[in-house]
């Protein structure tokens, strides 16, 4: 898959729920995804763009995230809790293992975020 330059805010308008996380948050978990865009400045990089499905993406990285996303992952305590505690537990596991890691990663979206979608 080609990753492409992209603005915030083309990122922000990419899924109708798109959730920034900082740098490593979810290195586990998207471990076996590839980053659909990243964005770069004259800073350097700023963050990668990872799109889910329609519904959701997940900006993380070091600058401009909150810029480029409809919703931050500390502004829900459980949320960040889950996502936590699922991105530990994809921690050693190997490729063949990481199968329906991005339907799970969905699912838990959908329990938090479900109602922010449309907003």
């Amino acid at each position: 898959m080609t990753t492409f330059h992209t603005t915030q805010r083309d990122a922000k308008t990419s899924s109708n729920c798109v959730l920034a996380v900082e740098y490593c948050f979810l290195q586990h978990a998207l471990a076996g995804e590839s980053r659909d865009a990243y964005n770069a400045g004259r800073d350097g990089w700023n963050f990668d763009l990872f799109t889910l499905n329609d519904d959701y993406g997940i900006v993380t990285g070091y600058r401009s995230m909150s810029r480029a996303a409809t919703h931050e992952v500390n502004d829900y305590p459980e949320l960040r809790a889950e996502l936590k505690t699922f991105d530990d537990e994809c921690r050693g596991l190997r490729y063949a293992d990481r199968v329906g890691l991005k339907d799970k990663l969905i699912a838990i979206l959908d329990k938090h975020l479900k109602q922010q979608k449309a907003a």
